[in-house]
Formats: C-alpha cells, structure tokens, sequence
C-alpha cells in the first residue's frame, strides 16, 4: 500500500531541496503544490484543496504549467527523479512562476 503524504512532509522536502527557502519565499508554494500534485493529480482544484491555497493561486500556475506540458492529463510529466533532476524541478517551478517559458 503507497503511503499517503501530508502537505508538512511535502513542506519539508521543498526545505531539504533548497534549505535557504521557507514559507516566506514567494516560490515556497508553488514548489510545495507542485511535489502534492504528484499525489493528488495534477488538478488545480484537487491540489489548491490539499494545500489549502488560494484556487485562483493555484489555477494561474497550473495554467502555465499545462501550456509547457509540465501537467498532461493529470499527470505530472517530469524528469525530477532523473540526474540534474532538482534542476529540472526547479526550472519547472519558475514556468510555473512565470519567469521562465517553456511553452514552445
């Protein structure tokens, strides 16, 4: 049986893959929601209620998310658990930010 995790684990993991970061970082969120999503689907809504962030927060960084095919079909396509892949977590993270375009 696959252990459900709680949004302080997923909280705690962004902290492990960047420790100078925190809940007072603008992009603490957004990594946060993206590492849920790998358990809750990628679904605006689904994730936005787990977290307990704002819809409308979660909604405009899953739009982008969805434009770079970072989100297919509620699915999280990424290459995270790959070699290089915090950086590939973190650069998703800013698509989803939108600092970074990787709608092409």
């Amino acid at each position: 049986m696959k252990r459900q995790l709680t949004l302080k684990n997923f909280e705690e993991e962004v902290m492990k893959l960047d420790p100078k970061t925190g809940p007072d970082d603008p992009v603490f969120s957004t990594a946060v929601f993206m590492l849920a999503a790998l358990q809750v689907g990628a679904n605006a809504d689904r994730v936005a209620k787990f977290c307990g962030y704002r819809r409308d927060y979660v909604r405009e960084r899953a739009r982008r998310l969805r434009e770079a095919k970072v989100w297919v079909g509620g699915k999280t396509n990424c290459e995270w658990f790959e070699e290089n892949g915090g950086i590939a977590f973190w650069c998703d993270v800013l698509v989803a930010e939108g600092l970074l375009d990787r709608s092409n």
